[in-house]
């Protein structure tokens, strides 16, 4: 159902409908997804007010993650390529792929590091925010 997480974001958005044949999310995952999209919602109310979080991916069951990547001709053999880590914090609802629209993402990603407890990357045109919270070290990866 397309209702509210957070103030501008959705649970529709960080579940997605797609992942759902994977598995359900546990009342765990569920509760770390809405601690990370609060982080984000957090972030965006104090640097960016008025401006829409596009999210690109937010849970992910372990079956799903391992699908992420494209097949690729190597040496003339068909080859997977894995594009997703395989212990993902994607597959426990602590990590969330989003864009502030209307902002570069790279200079979204500067402000970030100034902010994020978690870990973070900008990389493939989004910003990737694990909110972890056993590590409270900020990072970049």
């Amino acid at each position: 159902p397309h209702s509210h997480i957070t103030e501008n974001i959705y649970w529709d958005e960080v579940i997605k409908t797609n992942t759902l044949q994977y598995g359900k999310p546990s009342m765990e995952i569920l509760q770390n997804l809405q601690y990370t999209a609060s982080k984000i919602q957090e972030f965006r109310d104090k640097y960016y007010p008025g401006t829409h979080i596009q999210i690109n991916s937010g849970w992910r069951p372990r079956a799903y993650n391992d699908t992420i990547g494209e097949w690729k001709v190597v040496n003339g053999q068909k080859v997977f390529v894995r594009k997703s880590n395989p212990n993902s914090e994607h597959i426990y609802g602590n990590a969330i792929d989003f864009l502030i629209i209307g902002h570069p993402t790279q200079d979204v990603s500067k402000v970030l590091a100034e902010y994020w407890k978690g870990r973070w990357y900008y990389e493939y045109g989004f910003i990737h925010a694990d909110s972890t919270k056993s590590r409270g070290v900020r990072a970049n990866w």
